[in-house]
């Protein structure tokens, strides 16, 4: 978060990913005005691996090994409060030191259509 001038992280202790991207989402929102807010929580689908031990694995593989399904949770919060939220699966590989998601599918679309109707 240190990237978009927020110097602490948000605390992940959700019992489910929708909680964790909520969480995030708030965390975010308190140090902005106005606008919007977009959080995503995301979990490798393989059952008992982090996100952080499956960054460290991928390091060792070829980038076309890389790619991974991961399911996720989004949450947004427009700027006088309301909340939505989805879930779903992603694909998402390596970029340097990251993990980077795909922005594109059936999960972000909803997302995406939201946003445009409040922007009419």
């Amino acid at each position: 978060m240190t990237q978009i001038g927020i110097r602490t992280e948000a605390v992940e202790d959700g019992a489910t990913l929708a909680e964790n991207a909520s969480r995030k989402a708030h965390h975010v929102a308190k140090s902005f005005v106005h606008g919007w807010v977009m959080a995503v929580a995301l979990l490798p689908e393989t059952a008992g691996e982090s996100v952080s031990s499956l960054v460290e694995k991928l390091k060792t593989m070829p980038p076309q090994a890389q790619w991974r399904t991961f399911n996720v949770a989004i949450a947004v919060i427009s700027p006088d409060g309301e909340e939505w939220s989805y879930e779903g699966q992603m694909r998402g590989t390596l970029v340097g030191e990251s993990l980077c998601i795909s922005y594109h599918g059936p999960l972000f679309n909803d997302v995406y259509k939201l946003l445009a109707e409040f922007r009419s």
